[in-house]
C-alpha cells in the first residue's frame, strides 16, 4: 500500500507552484506491505493489537466493503482487481522536492486529530468488527490441539 500525509502533499504542491514545476508526478509516499504498514502504526501508537488475515470471499460474503465508507475495511483493495494500484514509482516526485514524514509520526498525529476532532466515521464499528471476527473464527476448522483444549 501507499499513502501520503496530506501535510507533506500540500507542502510539495506549494513548492511545485512556487518553482513552476511541470511534469507528471505521483504525489504519494513509498510502498508498504499491509503487514508492515499495520505493524508500524501499532508500534507507533503503543498498541498491543493482533492482526487477523481474512480472505476476500469471507469479507465480501459478510458485506465488508473495500477502501472507505461505512462497513469498509479502510485501504483494502482486493487482488487481482487492483494489482499494482499501490506500487507507483514516486522517485520523480521525490527528485522534485517531495519529502514524506515517517509513518509513525503520521499515525500518532492522525490518532490525536481523530480523538480531538471526532474524526470521520469510516470502516467497521467495533461491534461490526467483533461480529466479523467471531464469524471468521467460527468458519475456520480447528486444529486437533485447539479442538481438544475446547473440550476441556
Amino acid at each position: 500500500m501507499q499513502f501520503i500525509d496530506v501535510r507533506d502533499l500540500a507542502q510539495w504542491i506549494v513548492h511545485a507552484a512556487q518553482t513552476r514545476l511541470t511534469g507528471y508526478f505521483d504525489g504519494i509516499g513509498p510502498s508498504y506491505t499491509r503487514g508492515r504498514f499495520l505493524a508500524e502504526c501499532a508500534d507507533a501508537l503503543g498498541s498491543s493489537c493482533t492482526f487477523t488475515w481474512v480472505d476476500r470471499a469471507f469479507l465480501e460474503s459478510h458485506d465488508i466493503r473495500r477502501w472507505t465508507g461505512p462497513r469498509s475495511l479502510p485501504l483494502w483493495l482486493p487482488l487481482p482487481d487492483f494489482a499494482g494500484f499501490n506500487t507507483r514509482d514516486t522517485s520523480p516526485a521525490r527528485d522534485s522536492g517531495l519529502t514524506v514524514r515517517t509513518l509513525s509520526e503520521t499515525a500518532r498525529d492522525t490518532l490525536s486529530w481523530a480523538r480531538t476532532a471526532g474524526g470521520p466515521v469510516t470502516g467497521l464499528t467495533a461491534d461490526e468488527e467483533s461480529t466479523a471476527l467471531k464469524a471468521w473464527r467460527a468458519s475456520r476448522p480447528q486444529s486437533n490441539a485447539t479442538a481438544h483444549e475446547a473440550q476441556r
